[in-house]
Protein backbone atom coordinates (compact mmCIF):
# COMPACT_ATOMS: atom_id res chain seq x y z
CA UNK A 1 0.00 0.00 0.00
CA UNK A 2 1.69 3.55 -0.93
CA UNK A 3 1.91 6.01 2.18
CA UNK A 4 -0.48 9.35 1.53
CA UNK A 5 3.29 11.33 0.96
CA UNK A 6 3.81 8.45 -1.79
CA UNK A 7 0.76 9.84 -3.20
CA UNK A 8 1.80 13.69 -3.04
CA UNK A 9 5.16 12.88 -4.42
CA UNK A 10 3.10 11.25 -7.39
CA UNK A 11 0.78 14.16 -7.77
CA UNK A 12 3.61 16.68 -7.49
CA UNK A 13 5.53 15.08 -9.84
CA UNK A 14 2.84 14.55 -12.55
CA UNK A 15 1.96 17.96 -12.84
CA UNK A 16 3.11 19.92 -10.47
CA UNK A 17 -0.52 21.23 -9.42
CA UNK A 18 -1.86 21.63 -5.97
CA UNK A 19 -5.13 20.17 -6.42
CA UNK A 20 -4.52 16.36 -7.12
CA UNK A 21 -5.56 14.76 -10.41
CA UNK A 22 -9.06 13.09 -11.22
CA UNK A 23 -7.25 9.93 -11.33
CA UNK A 24 -5.38 10.26 -8.29
CA UNK A 25 -8.97 10.79 -6.32
CA UNK A 26 -10.40 8.16 -8.03
CA UNK A 27 -7.59 5.94 -7.07
CA UNK A 28 -7.68 7.11 -3.51
CA UNK A 29 -11.13 6.65 -3.03
CA UNK A 30 -10.38 3.28 -4.59
CA UNK A 31 -8.14 1.86 -2.24
CA UNK A 32 -9.83 3.40 0.82
CA UNK A 33 -12.82 0.97 -0.18
CA UNK A 34 -10.79 -1.97 -1.28
CA UNK A 35 -9.10 -1.77 2.14
CA UNK A 36 -12.49 -1.18 4.50
CA UNK A 37 -15.35 -3.68 5.30
CA UNK A 38 -13.93 -6.65 3.99
CA UNK A 39 -14.68 -7.95 0.46
CA UNK A 40 -18.07 -6.07 0.67
CA UNK A 41 -16.84 -2.76 -1.06
CA UNK A 42 -13.72 -4.38 -3.12
CA UNK A 43 -15.71 -4.75 -5.94
CA UNK A 44 -17.05 -0.84 -6.33
CA UNK A 45 -16.12 0.89 -8.96
CA UNK A 46 -15.77 4.71 -8.62
CA UNK A 47 -15.58 7.39 -11.86
CA UNK A 48 -14.65 10.93 -11.62
CA UNK A 49 -15.64 13.71 -13.98
CA UNK A 50 -16.03 17.02 -14.07
CA UNK A 51 -15.93 17.24 -9.88
CA UNK A 52 -18.65 14.00 -9.19
CA UNK A 53 -17.51 10.93 -8.21
CA UNK A 54 -19.71 8.26 -9.28
CA UNK A 55 -19.92 5.29 -6.91
CA UNK A 56 -21.13 1.75 -9.20
CA UNK A 57 -21.59 -1.75 -8.81
CA UNK A 58 -23.40 -3.93 -6.07
CA UNK A 59 -22.78 -4.14 -2.02
CA UNK A 60 -24.77 -6.77 0.09
CA UNK A 61 -26.07 -4.19 2.02
CA UNK A 62 -27.52 -0.62 2.27
CA UNK A 63 -25.20 -0.46 5.43
CA UNK A 64 -22.41 -1.47 3.08
CA UNK A 65 -23.90 1.24 0.28
CA UNK A 66 -23.64 4.00 3.17
CA UNK A 67 -20.08 2.80 4.33
CA UNK A 68 -18.85 3.50 0.61
CA UNK A 69 -20.55 7.08 0.13
CA UNK A 70 -19.16 8.12 3.39
CA UNK A 71 -15.57 6.51 2.62
CA UNK A 72 -15.89 8.84 -0.60
CA UNK A 73 -17.05 11.98 0.96
CA UNK A 74 -14.31 11.67 3.72
CA UNK A 75 -11.52 10.92 1.37
CA UNK A 76 -12.58 13.86 -1.36
CA UNK A 77 -13.04 16.51 1.69
CA UNK A 78 -15.01 18.27 -0.25
CA UNK A 79 -13.20 18.35 -3.84
CA UNK A 80 -15.82 16.42 -5.68
CA UNK A 81 -19.50 15.35 -4.78
CA UNK A 82 -20.69 11.75 -4.39
CA UNK A 83 -22.79 10.25 -6.39
CA UNK A 84 -23.98 7.05 -5.25
CA UNK A 85 -25.06 4.60 -7.60
CA UNK A 86 -24.27 1.37 -5.96
CA UNK A 87 -27.45 -1.86 -6.13
CA UNK A 88 -27.88 -3.28 -3.12
CA UNK A 89 -28.20 -7.22 -4.38
CA UNK A 90 -30.57 -9.07 -3.37
CA UNK A 91 -30.18 -12.85 -2.36
CA UNK A 92 -31.68 -15.29 -4.65
CA UNK A 93 -34.91 -16.78 -3.19
CA UNK A 94 -34.07 -20.73 -1.85
CA UNK A 95 -36.57 -22.67 -2.19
Amino acid sequence: MLQERDWTMRAESAGGSDQPSDELLEARVQADLRESSGHALCRVKCQLHRGVLTLLGQVPTSYHKRVAHVLARSRLGGAALVRNKLEVATPACRG
